[in-house]
């Protein structure tokens, strides 16, 4: 069973029960009021999407990706799911725009702590994932892998042409009304299925 969600740039995410348990959460839903791209709305007023539906694309993209790459194992595929759907959970408001004010922090330890702790944590435990699913859902989210096989998967969400690079490409291009990130877009999927 699945819920879809709406979306311009993919039409319908399937969103599946334990990653609504994580929609579900502070944490997650704090990302509907975190602005993609900063103060970039001053400039582009319809530039108003948010790292929330950037996260439900990329989870969406990485199953396309991971399952295009050949991969055909169920459970790797939720936790390169979540991945996708976690990668930016560390975000403060307004993106990068006030990352700064992290201090020595960036987005990404920040959310790695999120995800590591606390309600996500529970969350992740409570729909069935072991404390060793999470921490390889950290290093594939965060760019930490610990071996070649990780390093592939982890490329899937935050390589030069993994999920969150095709997602922003296209959503911010279609938010901001240009054309640029949908021709960019294309060509990165012809190079994944080569």
């Amino acid at each position: 069973m699945f819920k879809e969600i709406s979306d311009p740039i993919h039409q319908f995410i399937r969103v599946y029960p334990d990653e609504l348990e994580i929609l579900d959460t502070f944490t997650f839903q704090r990302l509907r009021y975190v602005k993609q791209l900063g103060v970039t709305y001053m400039v582009f007023p319809s530039a108003q999407h948010t790292r929330f539906e950037h996260s439900l694309g990329v989870m969406n993209l990485a199953e396309s990706i991971y399952v295009g790459l050949g991969y055909k194992d169920k459970k790797l595929m939720k936790v390169i799911r979540l991945a996708g759907l976690l990668h930016d959970v560390g975000h403060p408001p307004f993106s990068h725009t006030t990352e700064v004010l992290l201090g020595d922090k960036s987005h990404e330890k920040v959310g790695k702590e999120l995800v590591l702790s606390g309600e996500l944590n529970e969350r992740l435990k409570k729909v069935g994932f072991s404390q060793e699913d999470i921490e390889l859902l950290v290093r594939l989210a965060f760019k930490e892998p610990k071996d070649e096989e990780e390093r592939v998967l982890s490329h899937i969400i935050t390589g030069e042409l993994g999920a969150d690079r095709m997602d922003y490409l296209r959503r911010d291009a279609y938010f901001c009304g240009t054309s640029y990130g949908f021709l960019i877009t294309v060509e990165y999927l012809v190079i994944w299925k080569e």
